[in-house]
């Protein structure tokens, strides 16, 4: 591995120069001459987090995405935790996609946490994606809900199994609160369907 071809290809790339940037960056990916090299080189350039959300296409397609699906198909809990963080590379390339079976970032880091539930900061992700969607399914209520109620219901349950310290109580409560008239609106709905829903 020469890093000196990585160091001199983002100079080139901040300065502009695309074309020569295309040749180091190519030079670069071929200059690992074997597989410990090029793990050793993406976990560090990973864990180093100064990408942003996209990654120069070459760097990830053959260097970054092979690691990291490798570790896909092994439920390795940092790849699929770096799979979710980078998954805006994969979104842009149907075949990558393709290779994670269409996951989202969301099922990437659920399936982290169902794997290793400490691992990193995957539960306090997890659950404020999951906090934001409920809040976000039931803010047009008694309008309507966005989302089935058996769903919602389940993404509640998940959603207090992340919640060790209780931080969002007030949240849940109201959802349950929601869930609850809905259930009985429905219920109401189907025994005389001929009814208008209570105000």
């Amino acid at each position: 591995m020469n890093t000196s071809l990585y160091t001199e290809f983002r100079n080139c790339a901040d300065r502009g120069d695309r074309e020569r940037a295309a040749r180091l960056v190519r030079q670069f990916i071929d200059s690992f001459e074997n597989e410990t090299e090029r793990r050793t080189w993406v976990r560090e350039f990973l864990e180093n987090g100064d990408y942003g959300h996209k990654i120069r296409h070459e760097l990830y397609r053959d260097l970054i995405f092979p690691e990291l699906c490798q570790g896909y198909r092994t439920n390795d809990p940092w790849s699929l935790y770096f799979l979710a963080h980078t998954v805006q590379n994969v979104y842009k390339v149907r075949e990558l996609h393709e290779r994670l079976d269409w996951k989202s970032d969301y099922t990437l880091l659920e399936s982290c946490y169902r794997v290793a539930p400490d691992f990193r900061d995957v539960r306090a992700q997890l659950l404020d994606r999951v906090s934001r969607g409920l809040h976000f399914a039931i803010h047009e209520w008694p309008t309507g809900l966005l989302g089935e109620i058996e769903e919602l219901e389940s993404e509640l349950s998940f959603a207090k199994t992340l919640d060790s310290e209780n931080t969002y109580f007030g949240l849940f409560g109201n959802v349950e609160a929601v869930l609850k008239e809905a259930k009985a609106r429905a219920r109401a709905k189907a025994s005389n369907p001929l009814s208008k829903p209570p105000p």
